[in-house]
């Protein structure tokens, strides 16, 4: 997605393949943020199969975290390690009147969108991937970027008003019993004060040995991720994660005097 092969959407600075359009239909979705100084996020993948099962995963150096949003209403967030799977939060699909079933919220603040080149391209198989990006998504500096993944009839149109959203696709989702639902992938912008506490609380009490650890991580080239899952926000009642470099979160909650005082700097 460089040069000639990019467009912009005209409500969002969206970078979309030349001779596609917003929504996309297409299936699988990958998408990432980038910042104006070119830093960006992990790049991301969406897909839903045939059955309407949906599934979420992060296509880089986390491709091991996936995100299962199943029909049947039983949701969960997993970690896979080789032979093993561990699962560090279960939901069910939100009980919500009406046309509109928010589902999962994937956030992206200002202060963690900052993978560089060398960080995303470690490899020829993760440059392939990033090009396969078909969504470039603006961050903003002043505000988080958040992906929700919503089931909605097919034929309602958001109006604005209860979501302030740009749709960037609409995937197929046959959920059994409710044959007009579609899955779609919608992209908002918004203050991100009450992520950046819990950010800071949950890195601030992190022992010192765990932090001397992160801190020989990425002194040997490495670029530790954080995730951190809840369920419930103020403005919707479905399960969120946050994913950041664990260094910008070590950053943030060393600027609260008090929090992190202690503790060992993480390298830039």
């Amino acid at each position: 997605m460089t040069g000639s092969g990019e467009e912009t959407n005209s409500n969002w600075y969206v970078l979309v393949r030349r001779g596609r359009e917003l929504p996309l239909g297409e299936n699988p979705l990958r998408f990432a943020v980038v910042m104006n100084d070119g830093s960006t996020s992990n790049g991301w993948r969406v897909w839903v199969q045939k059955e309407g099962d949906a599934y979420i995963c992060c296509r880089d150096n986390m491709n091991d975290i996936k995100v299962s949003l199943h029909k049947s209403g039983q949701q969960h967030i997993a970690v896979h390690a080789r032979s093993t799977r561990e699962y560090w939060n279960r939901w069910r699909e939100p009980a919500h009147d009406g046309p509109i079933i928010p589902s999962f919220k994937l956030i992206f603040p200002s202060w963690g969108v900052r993978l560089d080149e060398a960080d995303r391209i470690k490899t020829e198989k993760l440059r392939r991937k990033w090009g396969d990006n078909q969504v470039l998504i603006e961050g903003d500096e002043q505000h988080m970027v958040t992906v929700d993944f919503i089931l909605r009839d097919e034929d309602f149109l958001l109006d604005g008003r209860g979501y302030p959203i740009e749709t960037l696709a609409v995937l197929p989702a046959p959920v059994a019993g409710r044959p007009n639902r579609r899955l779609f992938v919608v992209v908002s912008k918004g203050p991100d004060d009450r992520f950046r506490s819990i950010v800071k609380t949950a890195f601030g009490n992190i022992p010192r040995a765990g932090t001397e650890t992160l801190v020989q991580l990425c002194q040997d080239g490495e670029v530790p991720v954080a995730c951190l899952s809840g369920y419930g926000d103020q403005q919707a009642s479905h399960a969120y994660m946050i994913v950041v470099p664990v260094a910008a979160a070590m950053d943030l909650s060393t600027q609260d005097a008090g929090v992190g005082r202690d503790s060992p700097a993480i390298p830039a």
